[in-house]
């Protein structure tokens, strides 16, 4: 036997359902190569999975005993069954064999319920169809925003609230004449100008300036925004502000590998609140 499948064999009642069809994966083993099956038992049990066997013959496959099932402690079937297995009455291994058919269809459909992003056949780009769904909320909405936002970064507290932003925007203007342009809000000396705009402000709360992975938050939360939020936010457009707020440290400045040059707290320096922008402007495809 391999060493992985002792290691796997041992370990089995740690795993969880997508982290387990994932390893069978990426060992080379298909989806019609997996098998599960309950494991007849009348109490419960603390883990999902009971065992698993590597089996070669007819054919290399995997069958996996789940704790849950027709012959588990919570079978739906008739308690008239598990009376006759036990005063053999019946072939009670044929009788599991027979059951165990169903158990198969049955378990991986309900996996494949809870995990869909790993069903093919429903969602062929799960994380696509994910974005679709979200962008059917109002995602101008501070209550929907706030809900987002809490979710990429679970670790901070957010704060969403509608505010007057101000960006800066290209304008077309006519050329500056004197004796003929009138000054006023429509008369602009160049080509760009402050203009306010509705739009929402979101301000990321923490008292730490790196994450637990050790990256400073501003690199963590640009990620973040880039991969997870601006795809969903900008099929809609959204005008945006979008502020770090640190708490005070008396911390040395010093030069190194991922600090915030500019960011960092002066020793000595009063404890307090530090407002670092992180992005202003229009989020749209």
């Amino acid at each position: 036997m391999a060493d992985f499948e002792v290691k796997l064999r041992k370990r089995i009642r740690d795993c969880d359902p997508i982290s387990l069809m994932r390893l069978l994966f990426h060992q080379g083993y298909g989806r019609e190569q997996i098998f599960f099956c309950s494991h007849p038992d009348i109490c419960s049990r603390e883990a999902l999975f009971e065992e698993i066997r590597f089996l070669k013959r007819p054919y290399a496959h995997v069958l996996i005993s789940v704790n849950m099932g027709l012959l588990s402690a919570q079978s739906p079937l008739p308690s008239y069954f598990f009376k006759r297995m036990e005063s053999d009455v019946i072939d009670t291994a044929a009788f599991v064999q027979f059951i165990q058919f169903f158990d198969h269809f049955l378990l991986l459909n309900f996996f494949r319920s809870v995990y869909p992003e790993t069903d093919t056949r429903i969602y062929r780009d799960y994380e696509k169809e994910q974005r679709i769904t979200l962008q059917m909320l109002a995602l101008r909405s501070p209550v929907t925003l706030h809900w987002i936002m809490a979710a990429v970064f679970p670790e901070l507290l957010v704060r969403v609230e509608k505010a007057s932003l101000k960006h800066n925007a290209n304008l077309k203007i006519r050329p500056f004449v004197l004796g003929e342009t009138r000054f006023g809000r429509n008369a602009v000396l160049g080509g760009r100008m402050r203009q306010a705009a509705r739009g929402l402000k979101v301000e990321l709360c923490t008292d730490s300036e790196s994450a637990s992975c050790g990256s400073p938050w501003m690199q963590v939360i640009e990620k973040r925004l880039r991969e997870t939020v601006f795809p969903v936010l900008g099929a809609v457009g959204v005008e945006l502000e979008i502020v770090l707020v640190l708490s005070g440290q008396r911390n040395r400045v010093v030069l190194r590998s991922g600090a915030s040059l500019g960011y960092d707290v002066l020793k000595g320096g009063e404890a307090g609140y530090r407002y670092l922008p992180v992005f202003s402007g229009t989020i749209l495809h």
